[in-house]
C-alpha cells in the first residue's frame, strides 16, 4: 500500500461525469467528500496487483456472486430434468 503523507492541494480539471460519479459513490459510501472517494480511487489503482487490493477483493466477490448465479440456474435446470423423467407418463386411449 502507498504510505500517506501530508496533503497537497492540487489544481486540475475532470470530466463532469467522472466528478458526478465520484460523488454519487462517496454518497454511497456515506462520507459525502468526492475527495476522500478520489484519493481511494487513485490508490487502489496505484497499488501493485494481487496484494489484496480492494479491487482484488471486489473482484472475488464479483466472481462469487456470478458462479452462485449460475450454480443455481443450474440446480433448477437439473430438478426440472429430473421432475420431467420421474413423471408419471400418461396412458393412450384405445382407438
Amino acid at each position: 500500500m502507498l504510505a500517506k503523507k501530508g496533503k497537497i492541494r492540487v489544481t486540475t480539471t475532470i470530466d463532469e461525469d467522472v466528478l458526478d460519479a465520484l460523488k454519487a459513490r462517496a454518497a454511497d459510501e456515506g462520507h459525502g467528500h468526492y475527495q476522500t472517494t478520489l484519493n481511494a480511487v487513485l490508490r487502489e489503482s496505484l497499488m501493485p496487483v494481487g496484494r489484496g487490493t480492494a479491487q482484488m477483493e471486489r473482484l472475488d466477490v464479483l466472481i462469487e456472486e456470478r458462479f452462485n448465479e449460475v450454480a443455481k440456474r443450474l440446480t433448477k435446470m437439473v430438478q426440472h430434468q429430473i421432475a420431467a423423467a420421474t413423471k408419471p407418463k400418461k396412458k393412450g386411449r384405445a382407438a
